[in-house]
C-alpha cells in the first residue's frame, strides 16, 4: 500500500541545500533567497493518482498533476519546462520524479514519510544531495 502524502506541509528544517543548488548552477545570490524561503506544499492523493502545489516566495506557485508510471511536464524555478517521469521505489514506501530530459542538472526528487506527520523531500542532482523535511500544518 502507498504512503499518504495528502495534505498541507511546512517546512521544518532544511539539509545541504546550498551544496546542491551550487552544483546546479543557481548563481550564490538566488540560493541565499531560495535557502531562506520556507515553501509550503499541497498535496492530494488518491491511489496513483496526486496533485502537488508548491508555494513559495522566490518560485512562486508551481503545480502539477500526474498518475505514478507516466510522464508530466513540470515548469522549474528557472522557468523551462521539463518533462518527469514518476514511479514508486523501496518497495512503494518512496515516490520518485525524475526529469526525463533535463540537462543533468535537473533534480530527481524523492518524497518519503517519516512517520504519520513528518514528511522527508530528497534532491539529488550533479552529484550533490539535499533534504527538506516539513511537518504536517496543523488544520485550521
Amino acid at each position: 500500500m502507498a504512503p499518504k502524502f495528502a495534505g498541507l506541509w511546512v517546512v521544518e528544517s532544511a539539509e545541504n541545500l546550498e551544496v546542491l543548488f551550487e552544483a546546479m548552477g543557481i548563481k550564490i545570490d538566488v540560493i541565499d533567497k531560495i535557502i531562506d524561503d520556507h515553501p509550503v506544499i499541497e498535496i492530494r492523493q488518491h491511489e496513483d493518482y496526486f496533485y502537488i502545489k508548491t508555494q513559495a516566495k522566490v518560485a512562486g506557485k508551481i503545480e502539477a498533476s500526474f498518475k505514478v508510471g507516466e510522464t508530466y511536464e513540470l515548469p522549474t524555478v528557472t522557468g523551462k519546462k521539463v518533462r518527469n517521469r514518476t514511479s514508486w521505489i523501496k518497495g512503494g514506501k518512496k515516490l520518485q520524479i525524475w526529469p526525463v530530459d533535463g540537462d543533468g542538472r535537473d533534480p530527481v526528487t524523492v518524497y518519503e514519510m517519516d512517520g504519520p506527520d513528518t514528511m522527508i523531500v530528497s534532491l539529488y542532482a550533479s552529484g550533490a544531495c539535499a533534504s527538506r523535511t516539513y511537518v504536517r500544518a496543523p488544520e485550521s
